[in-house]
């Protein structure tokens, strides 16, 4: 029997949140343990990251590091600059990888529990791994997409600020065009996340699901996520998509805040943390530190598949109201052939 039961209709905007909810409930280890080694791996690559940089570019570590070495040889940061971006140019794109791999993998248990086909962790693993060529190329040209909104969008901040250096105008004048400029930046970062989140919000369940590349990946989602599935103003899917993601988001960002509790407090306690200029990051017993980071992943892990459950309903409402796929899976059900046949099992 399905998540869903022979109920698959349509949903409510409250109903995708509790159905989301309850189909985390349901399926809460699994969810963790699918979560979890990815969630190690991140874990293990942000602390190379940072063992990386106390090595070949410690001042980027800020804090005391940085303040000393600019009082001592501003010139050390440009020396440090290339190690730096080297390490940020490797880190950046594998954790995002990562992170998108792992997606997909909980978007096909999702979607496969709330549909009630026959899902193991094991199998969902599996179907990830099958389909690593088709992801890597959506998520490649995902973050292209990405960067590209990103600079557009806050082109005209940059352009504002660049003003200052053409102009040269009166201190007032230039305070007003450098926090305007740095408002408009920030709206422009923030316009470029949000229409990447929309943009992309169903491409790792399209990738999970349906037997397509990477770029139709993203098209299919595209397709799913444009135009009306209602009147009024939330009856355009954008609208709808923002709305509810805006509520799973805030519960599962609330969660990471009090997780992240532990280490933030052994690093307040010894290193300096809220005093920017003498932080001393060295300063922290990783004896205490390392286990607060754990329980942080630990308890993320379990946590944040709420939101992949919810991408997962999603896309499956999307589909019921424009695909008519509760009709192709009743009649599925009753031997009468699968439509699209697009739900190959991840086990």
């Amino acid at each position: 029997m399905s998540d869903a039961g022979d109920d698959l209709r349509p949903l409510e905007m409250g109903e995708l949140v509790d159905r989301s909810t309850s189909l985390w409930r349901k399926h809460v280890v699994a969810f963790f343990k699918l979560h979890l080694g990815f969630s190690l791996v991140l874990y293990a690559l942000t602390k190379g990251l940072l063992l990386g940089m106390a090595r070949w570019a410690p001042v980027f570590l800020g804090g005391e590091k940085m303040s000393s070495a600019l009082a001592a040889d501003p010139g050390i940061v440009w020396e440090q600059l290339p190690a730096w971006l080297a390490l940020a140019g490797a880190f950046f794109p594998v954790y995002a990888w990562v992170n998108w791999q792992g997606w997909v993998a909980a978007s096909d248990y999702a979607v496969g529990a709330w549909l009630g086909r026959p899902v193991t962790v094991e199998g969902s693993l599996r179907r990830a791994l099958r389909r690593t060529a088709a992801s890597t190329g959506a998520f490649a040209v995902a973050s292209l997409y990405a960067v590209a909104a990103t600079m557009v969008l806050m082109l005209p901040g940059a352009g504002l600020i660049g003003l200052l250096f053409v102009l040269v105008p009166g201190p007032a004048v230039t305070g007003v065009l450098a926090v305007a400029g740095a408002l408009l930046a920030i709206f422009g970062m923030v316009a470029a996340m949000l229409w990447c989140v929309l943009r992309f919000l169903l491409t790792c369940q399209v990738l999970a699901v349906e037997e397509v590349g990477g770029l139709q990946a993203i098209r299919r989602s595209g397709a799913l996520i444009s135009g009306r599935v209602g009147s009024g103003l939330l009856g355009w899917v954008k609208v709808r998509a923002t709305v509810l993601i805006t509520v799973v988001a805030l519960l599962v960002f609330t969660v990471m805040m009090v997780s992240g509790l532990p280490a933030l407090v052994v690093q307040a306690i010894y290193g300096n943390l809220f005093d920017p200029a003498h932080a001393t990051p060295d300063a922290v017993p990783q004896a205490l530190l390392v286990p607060a980071e754990l329980f942080q992943v630990l308890v993320q892990s379990l946590f944040s598949p709420l939101y992949i459950a919810f991408a997962g309903l999603f896309y499956a409402d999307m589909r019921v109201r424009r695909e008519g796929l509760d009709l192709e899976l009743a009649l599925e059900r009753e031997g009468a052939g699968s439509g699209m046949g697009a739900f190959p099992s991840g086990s």
